[in-house]
């Protein structure tokens, strides 16, 4: 399949998934405070953050090209992230704001981390 079937398949999945659990709404509620309160967040526009059953969905727009991979970069450092096995975008140019934006749509399945092992001696 090329890229934008495995999207479709992967959103498929997302949007036949039950309601959110409490660890659902617990990571989307994370993350929406992290994007929100970052020095970059003023370079997007956050639509929203939902997450069901180890898969998270983001919408947004890009008004300066670059900066969601850098607030995604940041997440990724914090010790709440469960990082990611798969990570789909599709950018699109549109209208936002009397601006040209990239609206984002990003689709990825949560992992959970993998502690570090202890220091041998």
């Amino acid at each position: 399949k090329g890229r934008h079937g495995q999207l479709r398949e992967n959103y498929k999945n997302f949007a036949a998934t039950n309601q959110p659990n409490d660890k659902d709404l617990n990571l989307a509620n994370k993350m929406t405070d992290f994007i929100l309160s970052n020095p970059y967040a003023k370079s997007i526009h956050l639509d929203s953050v939902v997450c069901k059953s180890e898969l998270c969905e983001l919408r947004l727009y890009e008004i300066k090209p670059g900066t969601w991979s850098v607030i995604f970069s940041e997440m990724g450092l914090q010790d709440w992230w469960e990082g990611t096995a798969q990570y789909e975008a599709v950018n699109t140019p549109t209208q936002f704001n009397n601006q040209t934006v990239s609206a984002t749509y990003i689709l990825f399945q949560r992992m959970p981390k993998i502690p570090f092992p202890p220091a041998l001696n």
